[in-house]
């Protein structure tokens, strides 16, 4: 049996965070789509990579930048996402590396 103590100290945080807070980041990283909050009430599917263990949400709108910046010169192969706002407020920038 576990005490709550031990499970307190071996909880590790399942939070995803945003690609914004990878620093800069590979094209050439492998992504899934997962649905997040799985049975609850703001359930939602999104796009997640993994760095070093931790997962990552890429917001669709970073990857219609991408697309958009790639067509036009496709010489990166790195980039790193900027935000900015909050919420509903929230945008992103991608700048090639």
């Amino acid at each position: 049996m576990t005490t709550i103590k031990q499970m307190a100290n071996d909880y590790i945080s399942q939070e995803i965070k945003t690609v914004n807070q990878a620093g800069i980041i590979s094209l050439d990283l492998e992504t899934i789509e997962k649905v997040l909050n799985e049975g609850k009430q703001d359930e939602f599917s999104a796009i997640i990579t993994e760095i070093d263990g931790v997962e990552y949400r890429v917001p669709k709108t970073v990857l219609k930048q991408l697309k958009q910046l790639l067509t036009d010169d496709d010489s990166f192969d790195k980039f790193k996402v900027i935000k900015s706002g909050t919420g509903k407020n929230t945008t992103y920038q991608v700048v090639p590396k």
